[in-house]
């Protein structure tokens, strides 16, 4: 399609969602915000925001609210392999201290300035299914607590996740089937809770690796230490499941995590949701349908770049949707200039990761060579980050 002039419809307030929408509005598109939930929420995230996303904060129009909203700023990054050298990542590996903010606050910063420059947001609202015609989609259908609706719109953006709900009922509508992830040898768990009396020093993050999978600890505002980490499904399992039994037979098999938190109290129920895998899914389906962030493609969360390519996947369907031609065609050549080379170094490293011999190599090498570490951790981020 080369009219791009058209109503566009976001499934999902998330940061890629709500940082789109605000993107769009800010150019004067019409846009409507479709929401699942209701701010303020918990999400299932690591919250380590990179200094690379303040530069999208600023562009937004939110980032002194952002750095206002409590949270701890983080120096320095350690990562604990089960042996071998750690190895630290200090914060001036990417210019500047990185910020850890929980999605709850975060989200709701964005959701208020998507509302702030003209974003229709619509909390609480379902979607019950699609209409398509002649295999394009052309409307939705939402479930919200005053009733049901259907929205018409030229464009629409899959800002779900993982989940893909509005690409799910665009295909059942279309009569295409469900698209199934691809079947992997071994799917993972990822769990998250706030905790109290976690021993971790001031301004820093760390990773600990163990049997089956990683996890990561950092402050977030009001002294809560977020903990999240993902287990290979084998893994789980083979432990009788249940987060517990997660924690005390993975999880404090490193010593350093059971030092670090064998004492914590969760202040929440614990989260946790499976998923297939990471690495790079569809972009588009058909001419008016095009995801974003999770939905577009999933970044191992050691590399604490999740949040980034939220931001960024946004960043380059905005600049495809302003641009001339075809659409399908512009935002793929965009999306892979941006990201190719961050998703294969990315795959290298969790092959890396999750062979405990390989990860025990790989750390004591770079443990004494941290400037190796540090190049290593930026070819993980984008080569400059956007002017602030």
């Amino acid at each position: 399609m080369n009219k791009r002039e058209g109503k566009v419809l976001i499934a999902g307030g998330g940061p890629a969602g709500a940082s789109l929408a605000i993107r769009l509005a800010a150019a004067g598109r019409d846009v409507v915000l479709v929401e699942r939930d209701r701010f303020r929420r918990h999400k299932l995230c690591g919250e380590f925001i990179s200094p690379e996303c303040f530069g999208h904060f600023a562009e937004l129009g939110v980032l002194q609210p952002m750095l206002a909203a409590g949270g701890e700023r983080i120096t320095e990054t350690l990562f604990f392999p089960l042996s071998g050298r750690t190895v630290r990542i200090p914060g001036r590996a990417f210019g500047e201290p990185a910020l850890g903010l929980s999605r709850s606050a975060m989200d709701a910063i964005l959701l208020d300035r998507a509302k702030a420059v003209g974003v229709d947001v619509i909390e609480g609202a379902a979607i019950a299914s699609a209409t398509a015609e002649q295999g394009e989609l052309r409307a939705v259908s939402l479930r919200t607590g005053e009733g049901a609706c259907e929205i018409a719109a030229d464009i629409f953006i899959d800002a779900t996740g993982r989940g893909k709900a509005l690409v799910k009922a665009f295909q059942r509508a279309a009569g295409t089937g469900i698209e199934r992830p691809a079947k992997r040898s071994n799917g993972f768990v990822a769990f998250k809770a706030h905790l109290r009396g976690a021993e971790l020093a001031a301004g820093r993050c760390e990773i600990h690796f163990f049997p089956g999978g990683y996890g990561g600890i950092n402050r977030v505002e009001g002294g809560a230490v977020n903990h999240c980490f993902l287990v290979r499904s084998e893994a789980v399992k083979s432990v009788g499941g249940g987060v517990e039994n997660v924690l005390e037979r993975l999880v404090y098999k490193n010593a350093s995590a059971r030092n670090a938190l064998i004492d914590s109290k969760a202040e929440m129920d614990w989260m946790a949701v499976s998923f297939e895998g990471f690495g790079r899914s569809e972009l588009s389906y058909g001419p008016r349908l095009f995801t974003v962030g999770d939905a577009a493609s999933f970044i191992d969360p050691f590399t604490g770049s999740g949040m980034l390519m939220a931001l960024e996947s946004s960043a380059v369907l905005a600049e495809a949707l302003a641009s001339a031609g075809d659409l399908r065609e512009r935002y793929a050549e965009l999306y892979s200039r941006r990201f190719r080379r961050r998703l294969f170094v990315c795959s290298l490293l969790r092959n890396a990761a999750f062979r405990t011999r390989t990860a025990t190599f790989v750390s004591a090498a770079l443990g004494g060579l941290p400037f190796a570490a540090e190049a290593l951790a930026r070819l993980t981020r984008p080569h400059a980050s956007p002017a602030r």
